[in-house]
C-alpha cells in the first residue's frame, strides 16, 4: 500500500498562542506492528498517561510538550486522516520518523523521547 505523503503545517501551534491553556504534551506510542503508531495527547504528564496503554502492547516512544494539547492533536489527526487505521481509534500507518517530524512541527516545541 503507498501512503500519501504528509504536509507538515506552515505555522506551528505556539505556546504564545494559548497564554491561559495547562500544560499537556502530545505523545507517540509505538504499537507491536510495525510501521502503526498511536498519536494521542495529554493535559499531564505523558509518561503517566501512556502507562495504562502497555495493557495493550502500547509503549511511549515520546512528546511534545504544548499549552495547547488538544488543539495540537487534532491538528496532528487532521492531517493524517488517510492514515488512520480505525475511524474510531487513534492508531496510524506512518512511520516513527513521520509522527515525529509531524508532532514536533505541529507543537512547534522539541520532541522529548522517552
Amino acid at each position: 500500500m503507498t501512503l500519501p505523503p504528509i504536509i507538515l503545517p506552515w505555522c506551528p501551534i505556539f505556546t504564545e498562542d494559548y497564554p491561559f491553556g495547562r500544560v499537556g504534551a502530545v505523545y507517540i506510542l509505538f504499537a507491536p506492528v510495525p510501521g502503526i503508531h498511536k498519536i494521542g495527547c495529554t493535559n499531564g504528564n505523558a509518561i503517566t498517561r501512556a502507562r495504562p496503554q502497555r495493557k495493550h502492547g502500547l509503549h511511549l516512544h515520546g512528546w511534545c510538550q504544548t499549552n495547547a494539547p488538544y488543539v495540537a492533536e487534532k491538528a496532528v489527526h487532521d492531517r493524517l486522516t488517510v492514515r488512520r487505521l480505525n475511524p474510531h481509534a487513534e492508531l496510524f500507518y506512518i512511520s516513527l520518523d513521520e509522527a515525529r517530524a509531524l508532532v514536533s512541527a505541529v507543537c512547534g516545541t522539541p520532541y522529548e523521547t522517552h
